[in-house]
């Protein structure tokens, strides 16, 4: 069963009433309880990759009060129809996370109060300001190196509430010259 099928079935599920956690196994499983503080989780198209990063994050954010995050691509246009499909498609199942911006959200909002801010880094500028407890970008292997490092300064723990900051993300394997295969101190999964 494909990724998209498992998540037509869990969902399913939730408005059934039945429970609905994902089964992550190898690498999708190992990314949910790793602490390392930069990572990414490579492969191909319909492993779950994406899925096992939004799920990640949507457990830390409704287990840590008052965090944020950020959920980062490339370029903004591009998140409408794909990641921010897969994400509303999974708060829906969990439940609980209040929407801001309408059809082209720029936050998400936890009862307990942490928070997703929504960003492209074709205007950086929205993360600049800020400390994150977690940052996660999709497709990472679209970004800079200079967008990582840019990035990777607002995720460093000073303003974090997590014990745990981590930049982390889902990309396509790349050509063996990207800058993500030879990073001093992020794990490949």
């Amino acid at each position: 069963m494909t990724p998209r099928n498992r998540l037509a079935a869990s969902l399913a599920q939730k408005l059934a009433g039945v429970r609905a956690d994902p089964e992550f196994r190898g690498a999708s499983l190992e990314i949910q309880t790793t602490r390392e503080h930069e990572w990414v989780i490579a492969g191909p198209a319909e492993t779950s990759k994406t899925w096992a990063c939004l799920w990640k994050l949507d457990t830390d954010l409704r287990s840590t009060p008052g965090a944020q995050a950020v959920l980062v691509r490339k370029k903004r246009t591009h998140m409408n129809g794909t990641v921010l499909r897969t994400w509303r498609q999974l708060i829906t199942i969990r439940g609980g996370v209040k929407v801001n911006g309408g059809n082209n959200p720029d936050s998400y909002d936890y009862p307990n109060g942490s928070r997703l801010y929504v960003i492209g880094m074709d205007d950086p500028q929205k993360v600049l300001s800020g400390e994150y407890d977690w940052i996660v970008v999709n497709q990472a292997e679209e970004l800079s190196k200079t967008d990582w490092e840019m990035l990777s300064m607002r995720c460093t723990g000073r303003g974090a509430v997590t014990q745990h900051p981590a930049m982390y993300g889902d990309c396509n394997p790349g050509p063996p010259t990207h800058f993500l295969k030879h990073r001093d101190g992020l794990k490949m999964f």
